[in-house]
């Protein structure tokens, strides 16, 4: 009978605007080379599963689908067993990882790791993986510190950190701040409609924007001058469109 395949799995933490496939991206086409490599290395068939992309290895296995559906794939036997370029890809949380490869092996499969080489048959070689494990686990939260620093840093100078921008606003390139642009005086007047009562159904038709746009529109905060970046707020950050007394008197 021949043997269930392999499942590969591609994990890239950060995409950008990155498309899948594109000349630009390299790392998930260098990550499926080496997985299908080690396969012919070892004889064996492998699937490849479709690549996790912009998911972070910090997320647990319910965040995970390809990952989820390989394990539970290993312990429902359609799948040997899992085959990653690099032990990071398999994640960067050690309590999820560690609780991966139990899975795994407690089905009868085995988890390959084709750059570190990991053996886990043997009392050095799961030590050897755990500390590997927990040195990823390190690197991501650093990063993640590192992250929220330079987060921080950004919205305090003001600096717009989203590639589109906002209706009536455009990122000015030397300063990064957002400053009105040709849609400015249109976007204000959408304010001082709604607030004497004009419709959101007329206003989407006025805009060109379906009536769900509209009021995000109207009820974002930015339009006040303000930016806000996760936890962290600049209320004064660039030129508002509406004064506080406009904003407050939008009618839904």
């Amino acid at each position: 009978m021949e043997s269930s395949p392999f499942a590969g799995i591609v994990r890239v933490s950060h995409m950008g605007d990155r498309k899948a496939g594109a000349p630009n991206v390299h790392a998930d086409r260098e990550q499926v080379q080496e997985v299908i490599a080690e396969a012919k290395r070892m004889g064996v068939r492998v699937r490849m599963l479709p690549p996790e992309l912009d998911v972070s290895g910090g997320l647990p296995l319910t965040d995970r689908p390809s990952l989820r559906e390989a394990v539970e794939g290993v312990e429902g036997g359609k799948y040997g067993g899992i085959i990653v370029a690099y032990l990071s890809r398999l994640g960067r949380n050690v309590r999820e990882q560690l609780q991966v490869w139990d899975r795994v092996e407690a089905a009868g499969g085995r988890i390959i790791v084709v750059r570190e080489r990991i053996d886990t048959s043997t009392p050095s070689g799961r030590y050897v993986r755990t500390i590997l494990a927990a040195n990823d686990e390190r690197e991501l939260e650093e990063y993640t510190e590192r992250f929220q620093k330079l987060r921080e840093w950004a919205t305090a100078a003001g600096i717009w950190q989203s590639q589109r921008t906002p209706r009536g606003y455009r990122r000015d390139p030397a300063t990064r701040k957002l400053v009105p642009d040709e849609r400015a005086e249109e976007t204000r007047q959408a304010f001082l409609r709604s607030g004497a009562g004009e419709t959101i159904s007329r206003l989407a038709q006025d805009l060109g924007m379906t009536p769900s746009g509209v009021r995000a529109l109207l009820r974002n905060r930015v339009y006040l001058g303000e930016l806000r970046v996760g936890k962290h707020v600049n209320p004064d950050a660039h030129r508002p469109l509406v004064t506080e007394g406009e904003w407050l008197a939008v009618l839904f």
